[in-house]
């Protein structure tokens, strides 16, 4: 199934869930992998995201081994789950439009995952036996697993 962004409302619910936050992996070729309870999984390769809190960025993903005069680079990996560890994720929507995803967390923590290509697919999101992937352009395709 292809979901086209003229076709969404407002902001399209994806699924509700009171699933925990479990972990947050890196890998070298600027891959993200976001896992919770339940085999839920964002996954971002490529892309941008960031956390926000209060609609205030806590950090983002350009943060990753930067040192801005601390006494040491943040390292993501140790600082997301800082604040999401154990955090139930109470749902994902997609945007219109450009097809961008908020995760929404219950301690009020927001992850943005921004679709930073016209061509390339920029993250994908796994629950209920389902893989959601965002397009270039916006799209969001669906596959059964």
């Amino acid at each position: 199934m292809h979901i086209h962004p003229d076709k969404m409302p407002n902001s399209i619910l994806i699924f509700n869930t009171h699933s925990a936050f479990a972990s947050l992996v890196y890998a070298e070729v600027d891959f993200w992998n976001f896992t919770f309870e339940n085999e839920i999984s964002i996954s971002v390769e490529g892309g941008f995201w960031r956390l926000l809190q209060n609609d205030k960025i806590l950090v983002t993903s350009f943060d990753h081994l930067q040192q801005f005069g601390l006494p040491r680079p943040i390292e993501l990996t140790k600082e997301v789950p800082k604040h999401l560890f154990n955090v139930p994720l109470l749902e994902l929507r997609v945007v219109p439009v450009t097809g961008d995803l908020n995760a929404i967390f219950s301690n009020g923590i927001r992850l943005e995952v921004f679709i930073t290509s016209s061509g390339y697919e920029s993250y994908s999101f796994c629950i209920n036996r389902r893989r959601y992937i965002g397009m270039g352009r916006g799209e969001i395709s669906v596959y059964s697993l």
